[in-house]
């Protein structure tokens, strides 16, 4: 799998601590697996109950800070993507 081998080599230089990976639904479950078993990479599955289980997460933990604090951990969250 070229997909795995490439994520491996991502993490391994420090550069792919969070990756998007877009695949059919219907793959996604074999892909989450085969990376799992072949690479040990973890994959959160983003569906819909996914992002609100994140959005929700963001809500409380952002929760106290101000909207640059927010604004500025956005913008550093999608540079370290």
């Amino acid at each position: 799998m070229v997909a795995g081998i490439l994520i491996t080599e991502l993490m391994r230089r420090g550069v792919g601590k969070r990756i998007l990976v877009l695949t059919l639904n219907s793959m996604m479950t074999q892909f989450q697996k085969e990376l799992w078993n072949r690479f040990v990479i973890p994959l959160t599955r983003l569906d819909s109950a996914g992002l609100q289980q994140v959005r929700n997460f963001r809500a409380t933990t952002f929760a106290g800070e101000s909207e640059s604090d927010t604004e500025k951990t956005t913008q550093e969250t999608s540079c370290s993507s």
